[in-house]
């Protein structure tokens, strides 16, 4: 929708005033709210590199590279610089999957 300029020219006079704005709207209605933003823990980090994976899982990074490859763990790529990272809820589940029945 076009919104009118800020400022009008009144035509009975010529000097400017500032425009009253939208009307408002004929019932309340709740301001609109982004989608809740996962806040990490103190001192928890949101992504882990892979030589930190690694060693958190005590896998080599080789090692980590082929579970990616297969499917069987999940990671993130960082647009741009192509970088892999892993959540460490999905290293979590990873591991809960290992002591439930391992590895397929």
């Amino acid at each position: 929708m076009i919104q009118p300029h800020p400022f009008t020219l009144a035509p009975a006079r010529a000097e400017w005033t500032a425009h009253p704005g939208p009307a408002p709207h004929p019932f309340p209605v709740a301001p609109a709210t982004a989608a809740p933003q996962p806040t990490p823990d103190a001192g928890s980090p949101l992504l882990i590199d892979e030589s930190a994976a690694a060693s958190l899982l005590g896998l080599s990074p080789r090692t980590l590279r082929n579970l990616r490859r297969r499917g069987v763990l999940k990671s993130v790529t960082v647009p741009g610089v192509r970088v892999v990272k892993y959540r460490p809820a999905d290293l979590s589940a990873f591991v809960e999957s290992l002591r439930e029945g391992g590895v397929a």
